[in-house]
């Protein structure tokens, strides 16, 4: 997944958007880490639609992999990612 800055979005826009039509790209800003994907990327991570080849084999959904709105994560979900975050935060992080 490439990854690009809110700069370069707001630089090179068109750029950004062909690289989110191949595969989910990662904008970041301020901390904070966005991914910008198609319509049909996103439906196919839901179950919407069937699995295709429209997203790369390592982020499609699967029974380990579920992508939901922060409004609609079911709360044993929200539980654990929460409890994943506190040790996350925990962690020393190293850069190699």
């Amino acid at each position: 997944m490439q990854a690009f800055s809110i700069d370069d979005l707001k630089q090179r826009p068109r750029s950004i958007e062909d690289a989110a039509r191949r595969e989910p790209v990662t904008i970041r800003d301020a901390g904070e880490e966005f991914v910008l994907m198609t319509r049909r990327a996103f439906d196919a991570l839901q179950g919407a639609i069937p699995k295709t080849d429209i997203l790369p084999k390592a982020i499609q959904a699967g029974p380990y992999r579920r992508a939901h709105a922060v409004d609609d994560l079911p709360e044993d979900l929200a539980d654990e990612l929460l409890e994943g975050l506190a040790q996350a935060a925990k962690t020393p992080y190293r850069i190699d």
